[in-house]
């Protein structure tokens, strides 16, 4: 038969495995120390090492008194005088006992009628303290070493909970990031979503992805959380310069915990503050098939009152390279995606090139026939007036539809070329129908444009000819009159399941266009968005092809969700701008 230490260890080891949360396996571990030391009647906490501030933050307690300081309480791992016993085990990694907390230097006074005191630290496996048990009581001497042994036994115990349960959780988020890497159309949205993963699940201030550009010049900032957030699309390093650039040329990862000792950014930037705090630093290379796409990097920094901040560890930087994984497969998606664009827009030039040279021949066929004709009739000593009006007429009639016809062919080759700009959709929508719809048209036009929508990054003017090439389709298929409601909102569930290849990384503007018309068979839904598929007498059947465009080319998605029979209804959705925050300051 074992020892009742021994058979209190066996049971919690079994709490350790068990599915339990960490909460609960944390005060159940606490209550077994308490019983175990034989401080029923003392006191208790345990305190976990928050990793992006270096404070020790109290996560459970035992004992009275607790709920009048606790949520003013945070200890620091420092080995000084009167600092506290809890952050000198903290800093040191070794237990600690006080038989007489009166004749103690280190001891800090929390509760007055305290006597007798124990510690012991939370080691990970990698030999850094994450976190510290502590029990008091009220007599003296009322720990001895064998009890200090126990302890030690017991927070190992929680050292193993406390990983297990990080492991959990890092599991979940890449099993998170993953699903939603899936839905996601548009690279922008993958790199935020991965720099806020890295700084949350690592516990890191600031987090942020460097890109090469096209000609491998420069690593441009693509993404950052943090104080680097408003030097996006600016800040920069040349290949070599840096700890950044120097991932990037080696491909290799850097993991420093404290980069004031690392010959290869000293000089180079004014990185951190002119204080004594150390910081941790972390990056990894984004890589491609074929090459080194860019940096991925974290930074923990210590608040001020602290000297260091825990530093990475070999587990940080394995899923710091699995989630820059994720962000070398998104580019390569992206890069692959826009390559078929590309290749569909020259197939679509070629087979317009094709077609608009036809349709160009025989309007300028037509008009070289009328030329000639009026040619004849100059040259009559009596030329007929009438006929010769009519002939000018139909030579500017030509002219004219030429005309319309080149203009929708730019239009179409211009679609996805954006100067961009914050917008607000609602003024943009209203200011496209006092321009596009006319005053006298026998169609009603009702506008339901729900207020406070945040803006979007959009080319106003291609929006505009986007919205108004909706306007026409909806007037021309209500010739007798009818009825066009434009509505806008932002995005719910309903609308993101009707639509396929959505950029869900972000939240949604929801624009609707929906007339009373004959509506969209079901068979011409998939097609109606492809050229020269027209059912109109004008045009070369590129109006919605050239919506399509401009909606892509601002990272949204267009479709046609109307019942047939009951007139159409066309769904845009758009991202919304993405927030600035934080503050400037030079790059890493």
């Amino acid at each position: 038969m074992g020892t009742v230490e021994e058979t209190r260890n066996r049971r919690t080891q079994r709490f350790v495995a068990s599915l339990l949360e960490l909460d609960d396996l944390l005060a159940l571990i606490l209550q077994e120390a308490l019983a175990a030391l034989g401080a029923d009647r003392g006191r208790g906490l345990i305190a976990l090492r928050d990793r992006e501030t270096g404070k020790l933050r109290i996560k459970h307690t035992a004992g009275a008194g607790w709920d009048e300081v606790r949520k003013d309480l945070s200890f620091y791992a420092v080995a000084e005088k009167g600092k506290g016993i809890i952050g000198l085990v903290a800093a040191t990694g070794m237990p600690y006992l006080s038989g007489d907390v009166t004749q103690d230097p280190y001891y800090y006074p929390v509760f007055g009628e305290v006597r007798s005191e124990i510690a012991a630290p939370l080691i990970d496996r990698h030999g850094q303290v994450i976190g510290v048990l502590n029990l008091e009581t009220n007599r003296v001497n009322d720990f001895d070493e064998h009890n200090l042994r126990l302890l030690q036994a017991l927070t190992d115990q929680a050292a193993i909970a406390v990983e297990v349960a990080q492991c959990r959780a890092r599991e979940r988020v890449l099993m998170e990031i993953n699903r939603e890497l899936v839905s996601l159309s548009d690279a922008e949205s993958v790199f935020t979503k991965v720099v806020n993963i890295a700084a949350d699940i690592l516990e890191a201030q600031d987090s942020s992805l460097f890109l090469f550009q096209e000609d491998r010049q420069w690593l441009v900032l693509e993404a950052s959380r943090g104080v680097l957030s408003r030097e996006a699309h600016q800040a920069r390093y040349a290949p070599g310069e840096g700890l950044t650039g120097w991932v990037a040329q080696r491909g290799e990862p850097i993991r420093s915990s404290d980069v004031r000792e690392d010959p290869r950014w000293k000089g180079l930037h004014r990185e951190f503050p002119e204080n004594d705090a150390t910081e941790s630093f972390l990056a990894v290379p984004v890589r491609g098939r074929d090459s080194i796409l860019g940096v991925l990097r974290v930074v923990r920094r210590p608040e001020s009152d602290a000297q260091a901040v825990e530093p990475f560890t070999p587990d940080d930087q394995s899923l710091l390279q699995m989630l820059a994984s994720q962000v070398g497969i998104a580019i390569e998606n992206a890069r692959l995606l826009n390559r078929l664009v590309r290749s569909e827009r020259m197939a679509a030039w070629g087979e317009m090139s094709a077609r608009s040279a036809h349709m160009i021949g025989n309007r300028v066929f037509a008009i070289k026939g009328d030329l000639n004709e009026m040619e004849y009739l100059c040259g009559q000593p009596q030329a007929d007036g009438e006929a010769m009006r009519g002939l000018v007429e139909s030579v500017k009639r030509g002219l004219f539809r030429l005309e319309e016809l080149l203009n929708e062919f730019r239009d179409f080759v211009m679609a996805t070329q954006l100067s961009k700009s914050p917008q607000d959709i609602n003024e943009v929508i209203r200011q496209t129908a006092q321009e596009s719809f006319p005053k006298r048209s026998p169609v009603r036009l009702a506008l339901s444009l729900a207020p406070g929508i945040p803006p979007v990054e959009a080319d106003s003017t291609k929006l505009k000819r986007c919205f108004s090439e909706l306007i026409e389709n909806a007037l021309d298929f209500q010739p007798e009159g009818g009825e066009l409601l434009i509505r806008t909102g932002m995005a719910a569930r309903e609308d993101i399941r009707e639509v396929c290849a959505l950029p869900m990384g972000r939240e949604l503007v929801r624009i609707e266009f929906l007339d009373a018309g004959p509506g969209v068979p079901e068979e011409n839904k998939a097609r109606i968005f492809i050229p020269y598929l027209t059912t109109r007498s004008k045009g070369m059947g590129l109006g919605l092809s050239i919506v399509k465009g401009i909606i892509e080319a601002h990272r949204g998605t267009i479709c046609e969700i109307g019942e047939p029979g009951r007139g159409a209804r066309f769904l845009i959705l758009l991202p919304v701008r993405r927030q600035e925050c934080g503050g400037k300051r030079p790059p890493l």
